[in-house]
């Protein structure tokens, strides 16, 4: 049964490619070019040529995901993990990408569990993830407007009833332009103020100080995500999910 289920992840992440996001027609000839260097197996070309439209200043999604595709294929786990996180940073609904990052994620060294949030926390956060910080503010205005809408109804409304409407409406659509106020307001606080990395080098001891002589405190491998804490000259100061908290040398990581 697991050989079988393993088979499928890999049918599965052989045929997601992503549909163009891309800006020129000069850029989506580009794309198109790395894409059918994918299919055509020849990942090391597609990386290339994924690569240089990042160079070229074209984010989107579906590069992201490409590129994250192409690491995979090419057996370089840890860019690729690297990619889907960059994917889902931007796209936080893209479940091809959270799909194919747990896939990645079954090749790496070190399984940290994190520490256990409260159950508020973790419901909180769940809602944050559901759409992008541009996604919620939409609907805050589209919340907003919609209870402006109410508004009028319940001030020019020719009957009690059409009024009465108007008066619930509103007060519930205030109530969701509150709350989505909130969810976008955190959700785009978390992506300036959280800043995330992935470890590149094969093993890297994590130090007590920023500084090679500092005490080795654990180990930790490539792949693996850390929170970037604080930096000195060139050394990060990270922390796991588990909570370990120590130095490396910022040359170790790439930030997501």
């Amino acid at each position: 049964m697991k050989s079988k289920n393993n088979f499928f992840c890999f049918l599965f992440l052989w045929l997601c490619l992503a549909s163009s996001a891309i800006a020129t027609p000069k850029h989506l000839e580009n794309f198109q070019k790395a894409n059918l260097a994918y299919q055509e197996k020849d990942y090391q070309k597609a990386i290339e040529l994924y690569n240089a439209l990042l160079n070229e200043g074209q984010t989107a999604p579906e590069l992201f995901f490409n590129l994250g595709n192409a690491y995979y294929k090419s057996g370089n786990i840890p860019q690729s993990i690297l990619n889907y996180e960059r994917a889902l940073k931007l796209d936080p609904k893209d479940d091809e990408a959270r799909f194919n990052l747990k896939i990645a994620m079954l090749k790496i060294v070190d399984k940290v569990d994190p520490v256990p949030q409260i159950f508020y926390k973790r419901w909180f956060e769940a809602i944050t993830n559901l759409l992008s910080p541009n996604d919620w503010s939409t609907l805050v205005l589209v919340f907003l407007w919609l209870s402006l809408f109410s508004s009028v109804l319940y001030l020019f409304g020719h009957s009690v009833g059409i009024r009465k409407t108007g008066f619930v409406l509103s007060l519930s659509f205030l109530g969701l332009v509150l709350f989505s106020f909130l969810i976008a307001s955190e959700s785009n606080s978390k992506t300036y103020r959280e800043q995330e990395a992935i470890v590149m080098s094969p093993s890297v001891y994590v130090k007590s100080s920023p500084d090679v002589k500092g005490n080795d405190l654990f180990i930790i491998h490539e792949g693996i995500k850390v929170e970037l804490l604080d930096e000195l000259k060139d050394w990060k100061k990270i922390k796991l999910v588990n909570g370990n908290i120590g130095w490396l040398m910022a040359k170790e990581i790439e930030i997501i």
